[in-house]
């Protein structure tokens, strides 16, 4: 239990590393290739595939000035 406890802490912490340097090409890299992604703002909707998941998360990083921290 403590093993895989430890490999999903290591997994979150990888994604908000990631998400602070706005380093979208290592985000993707944490998501499956068939990815259902459903987001918890507005407009409250499911992506499905990467191509979608990436303009998505592109579109939130790009609403912070400078580093998220």
């Amino acid at each position: 239990m403590a093993s895989t406890q430890s490999e999903i802490r290591a997994l979150l912490d990888s994604r908000v590393d990631v998400c602070r340097a706005k380093d979208i090409d290592q985000l993707m890299s944490l998501y499956s290739s068939n990815i259902v992604h459903f987001d918890c703002v507005p407009p409250l909707q499911g992506f499905i595939g990467t191509d979608a998941v990436r303009r998505n998360l592109l579109r939130w990083l790009e609403e912070y000035e400078g580093p998220i921290g």
